[in-house]
């Protein structure tokens, strides 16, 4: 993700809170999180970045992902037992609200950390990202 993103900070976000919402959606949010924080403080370093607003954002992208199915979130599957809702119902149900709420997030994300996403831009452009492999 971090050798996508080519430096750019905003696209390093969106990529890393994409990829933990859509694997909150079949991994329980708390073990995604577990999963991918280690993965985002290794790429943060490497870029000289401050992880907070990237591990922030990835909270609750794993939160709004783990919504949209029945075993991303333990309630859902209280919720769909007992309701006798089945897993593809769930989906096809929740998947499209979910997704706009996903864009509403990163919006709210790109508002709440702007002055964070700038100035780690405008480091990235002085120091010049190390090449980033794998």
């Amino acid at each position: 993700m971090g050798k996508i993103s080519k430096g750019n900070v905003w696209i390093l976000m969106v990529l890393l809170c994409t990829f933990t919402a859509v694997a909150s959606m079949f991994v329980d949010n708390v073990t995604t999180i577990f999963l991918m924080i280690p993965v985002t403080l290794s790429i943060v370093r490497t870029l000289g970045l401050q992880p907070f607003p990237f591990i922030m954002a990835q909270v609750l992208a794993s939160n709004v992902g783990g919504s949209a199915t029945l075993i991303g979130d333990p309630p859902n599957i209280l919720i769909g037992s007992a309701a006798g809702i089945d897993f593809n119902s769930f989906l096809i149900y929740l998947g499209p609200t979910i997704a706009v709420v996903f864009v509403f997030i990163l919006l709210l994300i790109k508002l709440f950390f702007r002055n964070d996403l700038k100035s780690a831009q405008k480091l990235g452009q002085q120091k010049r990202y190390p090449r980033v492999d794998g």
